[in-house]
């Protein structure tokens, strides 16, 4: 569709749309449109991972955040997206014209990404088969199509190179969702594992289904519609998949694996709870109630870093841990992100940068520490950038052309 007559049908049919007809084509002109601004955001992405070859300092997936307004994750979407669209330009072409929609594009940016780079050129080949499914199908049916075409271009010799593969795919990811608050779980496991963890999960739901608890009661029973009762398996499958987390030994101690939990929290919110100037936060970012804070920092595996009202660390928890560990919680308690300007990488993603190198004889101190994100920890060893940093931790930062910003720490619990 051509895009000026888009935007004609999306602002004229709207408003005066009387008939299914008009508001499908109002509707039509609409998804064309964001095909064509997605095309755009594209040509625009790859223009700043081509000012990133040319100079490393040039973040692409923060500068598309810092002028969409958006997040590093739509950041690191938009640049995704260019390294798919790159090899396939028949259906760019389609999306600049409104024949492959955003949907489509993000079907084919999903069944890619965990794709090496000679297994996404074997996918290129089928760019003409992509383009024309795009241009009939919704995407529910293109997505079949698309899977389809992925298993030809790892289509193994045997079955067990089959499964080799599939055990090198395998992965989990975690994240604490900013909205919900809630700590999200996503992977993919080889059959072989997935068999194992499958099995373990109903061997615990069997126990909960016939537990006398309310658990048991919740899953045997059979009230509600289709949509609460699947609700309620999904909810005690949850549980089952926490209850094979915990140790069989609650007080097995840190050797057996129990997961250790950070608390970074000022004495006097420990003690009486929240106050005005309080400090809290977890490590993982997720959010819990000072009385369950409270009752976590009792356990023996439990790590507490105290701090003073500004945040600062007065002492970090002695467990069985070398400096660098220690060291590493201690940053946790003043930077919840990469300490670079507007940077959102997570800490937990960041490296302790040596504001005075190791090699010039830095000091592996807490005041020579900083944590950076592998592009802004490339941009200081090999872009040019430098930091320096006050007692109260400011952090300075001057770029290569001699702009200078100042960084207060990220305090976990700002904002």
């Amino acid at each position: 569709m051509e895009i000026r007559r888009a935007v004609e049908l999306v602002g004229v049919v709207a408003a005066e749309a009387v008939t299914i007809a008009d508001v499908q084509a109002s509707l039509a002109a609409s998804t064309a449109l964001k095909a064509w601004l997605a095309s755009r955001d594209v040509s625009m992405s790859r223009t700043l991972m081509g000012l990133n070859a040319a100079d490393r300092t040039v973040s692409p997936e923060r500068e598309f955040a810092l002028a969409t307004r958006g997040t590093d994750f739509d950041g690191w979407r938009a640049t995704a997206r260019v390294d798919v669209i790159d090899l396939l330009p028949i259906v760019e072409a389609g999306l600049g014209n409104g024949v492959v929609t955003v949907a489509h594009l993000e079907i084919i940016t999903g069944i890619t990404k965990r794709l090496n780079s000679d297994e996404r050129a074997r996918f290129a080949e089928f760019d003409s088969e992509l383009a024309a499914a795009a241009s009939t199908l919704p995407p529910s049916e293109f997505r079949k199509i698309g899977n389809q075409l992925l298993r030809k271009v790892l289509a193994p010799s045997s079955a067990i190179d089959r499964f080799k593969h599939q055990q090198a795919k395998t992965f989990l990811q975690h994240w604490v969702d900013r909205d919900t608050g809630m700590f999200c779980v996503r992977g993919e496991f080889d059959p072989e594992t997935g068999t194992r963890l499958h099995g373990r999960l109903q061997a615990k739901l069997d126990a909960l289904f016939h537990d006398g608890d309310t658990a048991g009661e919740q899953l045997r029973a059979t009230t509600g519609t289709r949509d609460e009762q699947i609700a309620r398996q999904d909810h005690l499958r949850a549980k089952a998949f926490i209850a094979l987390t915990e140790p069989n030994n609650r007080n097995a101690g840190a050797t057996s694996g129990r997961p250790e939990i950070v608390i970074i929290i000022d004495e006097q919110t420990l003690a009486n709870g929240a106050h005005r100037r309080g400090r809290l936060a977890v490590n993982g970012g997720a959010e819990l109630p000072i009385e369950t804070v409270q009752r976590l920092a009792c356990d023996a595996n439990t790590i507490t870093v105290h701090v003073d009202h500004h945040g600062m660390p007065l002492n970090v928890g002695r467990a069985q841990r070398t400096a660098t560990t220690h060291q590493r919680r201690a940053l946790a308690t003043m930077y919840a992100t990469c300490a670079a300007p507007s940077c959102e990488v997570n800490f937990e993603q960041c490296e302790p940068h040596h504001i005075k190198h190791w090699q010039h004889g830095g000091r592996t101190d807490l005041a020579n520490l900083i944590p950076l994100c592998f592009t802004h920890h490339r941009a200081v060893h090999e872009g040019g950038w430098q930091i320096a940093l006050t007692p109260r931790r400011n952090a300075e930062f001057t770029l290569p052309n001699g702009t200078k910003t100042v960084v207060p720490p990220k305090i976990p619990w700002a904002g």
